[in-house]
């Protein structure tokens, strides 16, 4: 198995956080903030306007 270098959950992990707003706010694993909306429901993840 070939791994690639920077692509691993823990390089990517802070990248998602970046582009998230998680309506519950940062934790270890959700970030707030970012130019996308995040909530509970599955598949609502949407762009917030400018």
């Amino acid at each position: 198995m070939t791994i690639n270098v920077g692509w691993d959950y823990d390089c990517v992990l802070p990248l998602f956080k970046k582009s998230e707003n998680w309506e519950d706010g940062a934790n270890d694993f959700r970030g707030a903030g970012g130019p996308m909306r995040a909530d509970g429901q599955a598949g609502n993840l949407t762009r917030q306007p400018d």
